[in-house]
């Protein structure tokens, strides 16, 4: 069985740049090539058509042919975008998150320097990196099919268990993972029926609760031990919780509620 794409002329760049933006870019389309999109800095959200696709850095956005689209921004913003020529559908994801090491990021900055450089063998460079980036993009496709909301929410948990101590935020955990952030809550709403911040502040409050119990660290010891960021925090975290705040648990045995 063919592999969709496959068929097709490889992808030829014609265009590439990237863009400053303060406020947003008026709606456009470009007929006969594909564009992609990466957020490198800044928040901006992607009109595409009718949708809105609202983007953080390290996400990307791509473009079909003769889809009208615009950035829309309330502050500055720094864009990559690279045009593409290609035969038939290229088997692209429409919008997904980069990876760790940002493969995608940086194979857009490496077109954009190429496109403007004067080297030799530059359309060999070009013709190469626009391969490069083609494999990139079906990966995507790729990784997303075979990860399961319930290996994902999986790999997570495991990551706020290595990491609960630490000022960790949603979005960099979700990037890790190569999903957006509003993906994220969903597959935990649908596996655990809560999301990952409720999740990360449940670990953080049964190791807070462990440690009132069975240590004589102070309670900012404790809080920045469990990664909150003051005493008063983990206060608050531990009274919607249990219902108890941190002196009771030290003058009583409630300590060992959700502490196993």
């Amino acid at each position: 069985m063919k592999e969709k794409g496959a068929g097709s002329r490889r992808p030829r760049i014609i265009f590439a740049g990237v863009h400053f933006g303060v406020r947003e870019f008026p709606v456009h389309s470009h007929d006969g090539s594909w564009e992609i999109v990466y957020l490198w800095q800044g928040n901006v959200a992607e009109r595409q058509g009718s949708e809105i696709i609202p983007m953080q850095p390290g996400m990307f956005v791509l473009h079909p042919p003769g889809v009208r689209h615009a950035d829309l921004a309330e502050s500055n913003y720094i864009l990559y975008h690279v045009q593409f020529d290609v035969d038939g559908d290229p088997g692209w994801p429409r919008a997904a998150m980069d990876d760790t090491i940002q493969s995608v990021g940086t194979t857009m900055q490496a077109i954009v320097q190429e496109w403007y450089s004067a080297e030799p063998d530059r359309d060999a460079m070009l013709r190469i990196l626009a391969s490069r980036m083609n494999l990139l993009l079906r990966r995507s496709v790729w990784h997303k099919q075979i990860i399961g909301p319930e290996q994902l929410v999986s790999t997570v948990e495991k990551v706020f268990r290595q990491r609960f101590y630490e000022p960790i935020t949603i979005d960099e955990v979700a990037a890790s993972v190569g999903v957006s952030r509003s993906a994220l809550y969903t597959h935990f709403k649908e596996v655990l029926g809560k999301t990952p911040l409720e999740v990360l502040n449940d670990l953080r409050v049964k190791n807070a609760l462990y440690l009132l119990r069975y240590s004589h660290m102070k309670t900012g010891e404790i809080a920045e031990a469990c990664g909150f960021c003051s005493a008063s925090h983990l206060g608050r975290r531990l009274k919607e919780s249990t219902g108890y705040n941190p002196r009771d648990v030290r003058a009583s045995t409630i300590g060992q509620i959700g502490a196993s």
